[in-house]
């Protein structure tokens, strides 16, 4: 937003910057909610596992434990960094180091 900003002052608005922010995520949401309803609608009523059994969706779905194992793992790894990079700053902060 603030190398090529839409509109001439929107750069120095944070207002209506956060403001856009919120509304186009909000929009994100509802279109992944969306999505997610209609993918979970396929696998229930039109996923028929005979007749895609070499394909990449069939792959998946047999490695489904593994891979929902994967990203729970580095969900966590990103989580807890994150976490530790905001306890360091506060550290750093309260004992008046730069």
């Amino acid at each position: 937003m603030y190398s090529l900003p839409a509109y001439a002052f929107i750069a120095q608005d944070f207002t209506t910057q956060a403001a856009l922010y919120t509304h186009h995520q909000y929009i994100a949401g509802f279109i992944m909610t969306g999505a997610f309803a209609h993918g979970a609608i396929f696998f229930i009523r039109d996923y028929n596992p005979e007749q895609n059994e070499d394909n990449v969706l069939a792959r998946m779905l047999d490695h489904k434990e593994a891979i929902i194992s994967h990203l729970s793992w580095a969900s966590l790894f990103l989580g807890f960094h994150t976490l530790g990079l905001y306890v360091h700053n506060d550290v750093m902060l309260a004992f008046g180091t730069p």
